[in-house]
């Protein structure tokens, strides 16, 4: 499933909640919105794998809770 036809995505949205650990490694805990854009979504979370994260571990600690909207 690809994003090549972007207007059939044209009001749709999906919120997706992730889980980053301190190494960067996203869990997708739940999603909700269009079932089609939020596939292609985890399909993209997925495909970057690591997060790049701060340096600071106190800092990465505070990120680990991630609501990711995409609206078309």
């Amino acid at each position: 499933m690809a994003l090549n036809q972007p207007e059939q995505f044209k009001g749709k949205t999906c919120t997706l909640h992730l889980n980053i650990s301190e190494e960067g490694k996203a869990t997708i805990i739940r999603s909700n919105g269009n079932e089609k854009l939020c596939k292609i979504t985890e399909k993209v979370v997925k495909t970057i794998g690591v997060f790049p994260m701060p340096a600071d571990k106190q800092v990465a600690k505070k990120l680990n809770k991630v609501k990711l909207v995409v609206t078309q």
